[in-house]
C-alpha cells in the first residue's frame, strides 16, 4: 500500500509539473484549481507565494497539497510542517540557496515527495 501511495505522489507530481508558473496573480485557492497545485515563485531574495509577496525569504507550507517551485532564491528556505498531511514539491527550475541549514525542511507530513 505504501509502493502505491509513493507511486500516485510520484505521478501527480509528473502531471503537474507542466503547469509551471505561468499563473501569477491569482490566489492560492484559484492556483489550486486551476493548475492542481500551488505556484510559488522565486525572484532572487523575494518570494511570490500564490499571488502573495512574503516578507523575508523563509516559505512555510503547513498544508497538504501540491506545490510548483520555480525560479532562484539567493538565501532562503522552505519548511514543510504540515502535520499527517501529504505533500508534493515539484522543483521546476528551481535553485534554492540556504547559508544556515537545508535548502528544504521536511520537519512533518504524512508523505513528502520532491
Amino acid at each position: 500500500m505504501k509502493r502505491i501511495l509513493a507511486a500516485f505522489l510520484l505521478a501527480a507530481a509528473v502531471c503537474f509539473a507542466s503547469a509551471g508558473c505561468s499563473s501569477k496573480g491569482s490566489s492560492a485557492s484559484e492556483q489550486k484549481e486551476q493548475s492542481g497545485g500551488v505556484t510559488i515563485t522565486f525572484m532572487g531574495s523575494q518570494v511570490d507565494y500564490g499571488g502573495k509577496k512574503l516578507d523575508g525569504n523563509t516559505v512555510n507550507i503547513t498544508s497538504g497539497g501540491t506545490y510548483i517551485l520555480c525560479g532562484t532564491l539567493e538565501d532562503g528556505q522552505v519548511i514543510v510542517d504540515a502535520g499527517d498531511e501529504n505533500v508534493v514539491l515539484v522543483l521546476q527550475d528551481a535553485e534554492i540557496n540556504c547559508s544556515s541549514g537545508s535548502a528544504i525542511d521536511i520537519r512533518s507530513a504524512g508523505r513528502a515527495v520532491i
